[in-house]
Order: C-alpha cells, then structure tokens, then sequence
C-alpha cells in the first residue's frame, strides 16, 4: 500500500489492478480519474475493465472519445494495445478470425464506441455483418453522452433520444432484453440482430457491470446503451487563470465564412461535426452538419453544387484520406465548385496527424491545394476558392494560434516574396504556416555568409509553369513542407525542373514517411528539424556537400 497522500489512479497500471479494489475505492478512482477527463467515460471504462479480462479478451476502444480514458486509467501512454480508429470493423474481423480458430468461448471482442460513431456509414456497415451473425457474440458498448451527434441533422440522434425517453425510470433489472424469441422491444438495434441492454446510467458502476455481464452471458451480438454525461472541469471557469486569447486559424477562417455568407446567399457550409462559429449563427438554413461522415460530406455537398450553390466542406485533414475517392470522383471528375477547408493540417499534438492530405490531393485532376501562411492570406485565398467556379479547391492549415500577418516585399508570378537576396545561394520555398522558421533560418544562415531568398507559393497543387520558370534559373531551391515528402510540392518541382531542362538541385525538407508519435506541436517540429534552427541546419548541410 501507498501513502494516504498518494492517488488511487497511480496505483493503478494494468486493468487486473481494478478487481482488487472495493466499491468505496472504485468510486473514488472514478472521481480522480474525471480530475484529466471531461468526456464523461471514467465509469464506463473502469466497468468494463472489471467485467472483462484485457489479458485475454479483447477490448476495442473508439480513440475519437473512450481511448483517452482507457490511457489514463491503465498508464497507456503510447497507443491502445488493440488498434481502434473503426472499432466496429476491427471487432467484425476479429470475432470472424475467433470463429474460425474455435475460440470464441474463450475470447471475448468488445467494442467501446462513442455516439458520433453511429453517424459513420463504416459503423453501420459493421454492425449489419456483427447483428447478422448471432454465432459471433460481439459486445458493443455505446457511450451516448449526446454532445457528438447534438448538432448534427439525422435520425439516429432522435432514435437515441426516443430510446432514453422510452426507459425513463426504469432500474436497470426492468429493461427489456431481446432473448432467442421475439425481442420485447424492437429498435434499429434489434432489428440488425442484437440483444439491446439499455439504457444504463453510464456513472452507475453497480448498473454498469450488471448491464455488461448479462451483455457476456447472452452468447449473440449485444449492443449496451450507456448515457453519460460531461465531467465537470476541474477547475470552475471563474477561477481559472485568465491568458491573453490568441486569433487562431479556425476563429478566422470561421469570421472570414460568415462575412461571405453575408456576401453571397449560395454559399453554404458542409461538416462532418466540426462547428462552424459565426456563420452557423447567422445562416442555420445554409449549414449541414453530417456527423462523421467524411464521404458522404463530399458526396453531398457534389449535390449542393449541382443544385446551384458553393459548398465549403469543413474536415480534419486527418480524415480527408477517407474521402479521397468521393473528392476524385464525384466532385472533380465532374469539374464541381466545392470547396474544402482542413483543420489540423500537419503535425496536430496529441491528435492523428494530418500529414497525409497534399500528397493524396496532388493525384486528383483539376484540383488546387492553397496553404495559407498567415491569417491575412487565409482570407484571401479562402475568397479566391470560393470565386472558382471550375473545380475542386482545398485549403490547408495547422491547429491553434496563427501569425496575424507576415508581410511580402512583392510579388513574383504567383509566389510572395518574403526575403529577397540578389543572386542567392539558395531558394527557400516555404508552404504554409512554415514561412515564419523558414524566416528565421535565412536570418541565421545568413550570419554564415549564406544568402538566401524565401518565396510562398501559396498554391500548391498543381505546380504552376509560372513557378517552374521562376526557379529553373537558381543553383539550389530548398522546399520546406509540413507533410511527407513523398508525393509532396518538392518532388513534383523536381520532376518539372528535369522536365523543363534546368539543372536546378531540388532538396525537400518535409515530414518523415512514418507514423508520428503525440507530443507537442513545437516538440514535433523541432524533431523533424522543421523549427528554424533545423531548416538552417538543412540549408547549411546541402550547400556544404554542392560546394565540396
């Protein structure tokens, strides 16, 4: 035993930890554990680790919601054991690969999902193969909170809704539970073929465990319905410690959509649960929140587009890989104005990364790629998107706090000029919020007699001619990107310079081809050597190996 001083929760490193403790102590480990959470799930994640066994079962938890409150609880810094981006999918296959090996009596999947889930078509796909199989008794957990779906417009937020209305009052003893016979009450969730356990106080540990047992011992498909709710913050809002508030990219770009909302009446918003600010307020007939749904988000505002408007689709860079095929197909083979605006491009903390987007983009014909260095060319270039009429457009930028402006000394063909030297050493081709290190690392280079000059290209994609005449002249151009260099602006410059005859050297200083890990936006930029001091090294080092 630890010292009275000590917390519950740093006694606690492995899930077998939670049996030993009594229900005074579980109890009080929830409410430590609520201290690093706000999403509502301490109680939740501590029922299922006490009913099922992690060393041999397998527990599959949603990493948009319940995967933080499983790290905290089981000192999971790094990843979850279990990968579960698609919870559902992975719980599909794996029941399936039990099946086949006869070891599902003695291996239980259990997937721990948070309502927004149940707005992605790749939920419903999966639980229509899980229902259909009552000899795979998959376990899903449902965290219904309410917030993930609240603004968004569809059936299932009323169908959950209806659910908590249709069994208020009840214990959790009186709920009705679909046995071999015909279910006592029927919805989406029976008639797909579970046995619905719900809904369950999701902060009742006693309620919870008994809902998740009797989940166990159905032996078919059961979907447990818990409702929780927001923690409270730690510390009250009137007692926090009052910082200076920053513009960050999404404020702007949220201030930006409402003043050409108030512009121009075809012009509507498209998200996939992402908020839209200002304009969400002012025009609620010309916003349409799908949930997670990043295909059908493309896919929709292609309809929008055709019936007459400008949709301005608004997505987490991490995610638009998943609506790749919709972006190519139903928008840009079409040649449809859609617009599409990522948060989080780039190295985004202790979130997925969007680092994967311009290299997937640079494939689609027809479709421009901006990355805005600042707030003021945030405006501006999320106007000139929204003016074309010929095609898809995206628009790039990284989370949190943005430079309100770093000004051009003129311009170049369709490059900004930030720092001009006369016949330079080397060209510093800085793409999007970058331009600020790649500032600093010519100020730094230049104190060892190495000139340079800093262009923005503002557009990526596609690599303008313009661009390609601009650079063919210089010994050196040095592309600095804040995603992978493979498929990156750098090796499509390299390749039209060779093209075009120039005997420029292209070196691309990008994102490593790997999966990154979370830590801070700053950490991550200083490990890539994408701060300034690392550009400048990079810059020092390819013109000591030209010169030698």
């Amino acid at each position: 035993m630890t010292s009275s001083g000590d917390t519950l929760l740093s006694r606690v490193n492995e899930p077998s930890d939670l049996r030993g403790l009594s229900e005074t102590e579980i109890a009080r480990l929830a409410r430590e554990a609520r201290q690093h959470l706000d999403d509502g799930t301490a109680e939740l994640t501590l029922a299922v680790h006490r009913v099922f066994t992690a060393s041999k079962d397998v527990l599959l938890f949603d990493t948009q919601h319940t995967a933080a409150a499983r790290e905290i609880l089981t000192s999971h810094a790094e990843e979850p054991e279990w990968p579960a981006e698609a919870p559902l999918s992975y719980a599909d296959g794996l029941a399936k690969a039990f099946a086949m090996r006869g070891a599902t009596r003695r291996r239980r999947v259990v997937a721990v999902i948070g309502g927004g889930a149940l707005t992605s078509g790749l939920s419903w796909e999966a639980l229509n193969n899980i229902g259909a199989a009552p000899a795979r008794p998959v376990v899903v957990v449902l965290n219904d909170d309410g917030k993930p779906y609240a603004s968004v417009q569809g059936g299932i937020a009323r169908h959950l809704a209806e659910l908590k209305r249709a069994a208020a009052g009840l214990a959790v003893s009186q709920i009705p539970v679909q046995r071999q016979g015909k279910p006592l009450r029927t919805n989406v969730f029976t008639d797909l073929g579970f046995v619905y356990i719900g809904p369950v106080d999701g902060h009742d540990m006693s309620a919870l465990e008994r809902a998740l047992r009797r989940a166990a011992a159905v032996g078919r498909p059961a979907l447990v319905h818990c409702v929780t709710h927001q923690a409270e913050p730690a510390v009250p809002p009137t007692r926090r410690r009052r910082t200076r508030a920053r513009r960050t990219w999404t404020s702007v770009f949220e201030a930006e959509m409402a003043a050409i909302g108030a512009d121009r009446d075809d012009v509507v918003c498209v998200t996939a649960g992402a908020g839209i600010g200002e304009f969400a307020t002012r025009f609620p007939d010309r916003v349409f929140d799908v949930g997670s749904a990043e295909p059908h988000a493309i896919t929709s505002a292609a309809g929008l587009a055709l019936g007459g408007t400008h949709p301005v689709v608004r997505l987490r860079a991490d995610a638009l890989p998943r609506a790749f095929d919709r972006l190519l197909t139903d928008v840009a083979r079409r040649r449809l104005p859609v617009t599409v605006v990522l948060d989080h491009a780039g190295v985004n903390g202790q979130g997925d990364h969007g680092i994967w987007d311009p290299a997937v983009l640079a494939a689609i014909p027809g479709l421009r790629l901006g990355a805005p260095r600042d707030t003021v060319r945030l405006r501006e270039l999320l106007r000139q998107a929204i003016e074309r009429d010929t095609g898809p457009t995206v628009l790039r930028h990284p989370p949190g706090p943005a430079p309100l402006d770093v000004p051009a000394a003129r311009r170049a063909g369709p490059c900004d000029v930030l720092r001009e030297a006369p016949d330079p050493d080397v060209v510093l081709l800085a793409t999007g919020a970058l331009a600020q290190p790649c500032l600093a690392a010519a100020e730094s280079v230049a104190l060892r007699e190495i000139t340079a000059t800093v262009l923005d290209p503002r557009w990526t994609v596609p690599a303008d001619p313009a661009l390609i005449k601009l650079l063919a002249p210089h010994r050196m151009v040095v592309v600095v990107e804040e995603a992978t260099a493979i498929g990156g602006l750098g090796a499509r410059l390299a390749q039209a310079l060779a093209a075009a005859g120039s005997g420029t050297r292209v070196v691309t200083h990008a994102l490593p081809q790997r999966f990154l890990p979370h830590a801070s936006r700053d950490q991550l930029l200083r490990a890539c050597s994408l701060d300034a001091a690392g550009i400048a090294q990079v810059v020092c080092t390819v013109l000591g190996k030209l010169r030698t």
